[in-house]
């Protein structure tokens, strides 16, 4: 049995009510997820009251036991009594903890680990003869987690090499508490490491920044010694890492390939990570590959996945035309099978949990008050599509800016109103039924939110438009008080761009590197930073290039008519309309409003003058649904 089997044996009555405190983050594991869908277990959180009634309501009282679903309510902490007392008195309830998984190793010290450390534990923990200490269980911990690499650390270059392999099994940095036990352990054994070394082990971000600044280096001075004679070798700037057959071998997966001239002789083991000039075009066809695959096989991390690379190819090769043709050829393909997913399985995102990252963008506030430290800073980018996301990773990498990148689902349709609302309010779209159509209570709903957390209304701003003039520290409403420590703020300049687009993407991307040449963001981000503000970047949704459809007139019977989504009041209008529109698609959520029935545009169709080519957003495109959120740091 290992520890998701171990977890999951605790709901085994079928059709049951479950209410589950679960401090400790057990059930946010996809592992945990996936093994709950396919058991036909339901999870939903308390966060949302009005939701959890509704599916309550919906996908269980109603329904008999034997075809109903298990039902989840998880806590973040045993406060049962948040229960409407209807549920808590058919409930099973159940109080998960850390000791239920590992009773041989001290709870303190397993509590400071992410919870991807909890198989390889679960499994060598059968190992321990008796109960470990604290001090016992921190280097039986780090002992399992680096695979008992320990013994073999003699220098920087053998503890990078631990932090590569550390990172092919882990996808979250090691605590600080337990690189403070590495530095402690290596110290006692008189192995001098540099702090940088240490660092790395914090994030995948922070080893690839440290790999690829040396790489730079390192190749800098070889092309400097096939032009010239110089009598110290690459070693002495510090770049002994490249001289370690074994690290050699690993560079590919996290080395950026660096230009050079093509009369640069190179040796054989740095061909995988230089790019010569004149074959550029090899490097194109090997990244667009790496776009391929089962599309009908991708679930939410594949998609994810697929979003990031795709914006960050077509960032690169906007402007090769024979590129590009290929890249919309693949986008089209992937995109019916997305199509096709997000009108099965969309419905369940809003109910996975928000730990460790946020899959959808009104999870984002609960994110961020989870994270809390002293200060956060939210910046939403109206209308940044991955594509626009790596433009601007491109301009602030040269600031040395550094990156946490993830991927969240917006809510569709994908427009300003619903997704924004969304982000602000931390709500589902029915949560702000009365207000959908506008976005003039974002304010209100961003500080609802952070005083219902137990913040003083004095403690948070909010402002939009930012961008759209030249950079004055004045205007940013986070310097006006010393007591403001939540900042939330709309930067409108990519939306404006694209719905003033003439070129497709092409003038977008242009006026956008423009836009960034100017330095709004950078000073901006400046100025959060030496105010020591947590920053986060994300998007309220994407866009994507259209083709029009040609115009629907309905006058009155329409509620709202964008775009790419038509909004109605009446089912059965919208419903004769999608018969009479087969390049449309009926859109319908649980989570939104009652009275709100959307039709979409397919693929890259649009409700405008029939083969009009626009940049917009709306529909359920993957380039609109999955957008960026970023940390970004120094």
């Amino acid at each position: 049995m290992n520890w998701v089997e171990k977890i999951t044996s605790y709901f085994s009555i079928k059709g049951a009510l479950y209410v589950v405190a679960d401090s400790q983050g057990l059930l946010t594991r996809e592992e945990v997820q996936d093994v709950f869908q396919k058991q036909q277990i339901f999870v939903t959180t308390i966060d949302d009251p009005m939701l959890l009634r509704l599916m309550y309501e919906r996908n269980f009282r109603h329904v008999s036991r034997e075809e109903r679903a298990t039902m989840l309510v998880v806590l973040p902490h045993q406060q049962f009594n948040l229960i409407p007392y209807d549920m808590y008195e058919q409930a099973h309830r159940i109080a998960l903890s850390l000791e239920m998984l590992f009773s041989k190793l001290e709870p303190t010290a397993v509590h400071l680990c992410p919870i991807a450390y909890y198989e390889i534990l679960f499994s060598k923990q059968d190992s321990l003869t008796y109960q470990l200490t604290y001090k016992e269980s921190l280097q039986f911990i780090l002992e399992v987690v680096l695979e008992e690499e320990l013994r073999y650390i003699l220098s920087d270059v053998g503890l990078i090499k631990i932090a590569m392999n550390y990172f092919k099994r882990f996808d979250t940095g090691m605590p600080e508490l337990l690189i403070n036990e590495l530095s402690r352990t290596l110290q006692q054994k008189r192995i001098i490491v540099s702090p940088d070394v240490y660092e790395c082990f914090k994030s995948k971000e922070k080893l690839s920044n440290f790999l690829n600044s040396r790489w730079k280096e390192y190749v800098a001075y070889y092309v400097k010694g096939n032009k010239e004679i110089i009598t110290e070798s690459p070693s002495s700037y510090s770049n002994r890492y490249f001289d370690d057959f074994s690290l050699r071998k690993q560079l590919n997966e996290w080395i950026v390939p660096i230009e050079i001239q093509a009369d640069i002789p190179i040796e054989p083991w740095m061909k995988e990570n230089i790019v010569v000039k004149e074959t550029s075009k090899e490097l194109n066809s090997i990244s667009i590959n790496s776009l391929k695959g089962d599309y009908s096989a991708f679930e939410l991390k594949e998609w994810r996945v697929f979003a990031s690379n795709l914006g960050d190819i077509k960032a690169e090769f906007l402007e090769d035309t024979i590129t590009s043709k290929e890249i919309k050829k693949i986008t089209t393909e992937a995109n019916k099978a997305f199509e096709n997913w997000m009108c099965s399985k969309f419905e369940g995102i809003a109910s996975l949990p928000l730990l460790p990252k946020p899959k959808m963008v009104h999870q984002i506030p609960h994110f961020l008050e989870h994270k809390f430290n002293t200060k956060v800073a939210l910046l939403v980018l109206d209308g940044m599509s991955f594509t626009q996301w790596h433009i601007i990773k491109q301009s602030l990498t040269e600031e040395r800016w550094l990156f946490e990148e993830d991927a969240v689902f917006t809510w569709v349709p994908s427009v300003t109103s619903v997704a924004r609302q969304a982000i602000f309010s931390g709500k589902v779209p029915r949560g702000f039924a009365d207000s959908i159509q506008t976005t003039s209570k974002e304010e209100k709903y961003w500080k609802e939110f952070w005083i219902h957390h137990g913040f003083a209304e004095r403690n948070i701003a909010y402002q939009k438009s930012l961008g759209l003039k030249s950079f004055d520290r004045q205007d940013l409403k986070f310097t006006s008080s010393p007591f403001i420590s939540i900042y939330g703020a709309v930067i409108d300049v990519i939306d404006e761009f694209m719905h003033g687009a003439k070129q497709g993407h092409q003038t977008v991307n242009s006026e956008l590197q423009i836009w960034l040449q100017k330095k709004f963001l950078h000073q901006l981000l400046d100025e959060l930073a030496s105010n020591d503000f947590d920053i986060y970047l994300t998007s309220d949704h994407g866009n994507i290039e259209s083709i029009g459809l040609g115009r629907i007139s309905q006058g009155v019977t329409v509620e709202s008519a964008n775009q790419r989504s038509r909004i109605y009041k009446s089912a059965n209008i919208r419903n004769q309309t999608a018969i009479d529109n087969t390049d449309t698609l009926i859109w319908d959520n649980v989570n939104l409003p009652d009275d709100y029935y959307v039709l979409l545009a397919k693929n890259n169709g649009a409700f405008v003058p029939k083969n009009d080519k626009i940049v917009t957003h709306g529909g359920i495109h993957i380039e609109e649904v999955i957008v960026p959120f970023v940390k970004v740091y120094r």
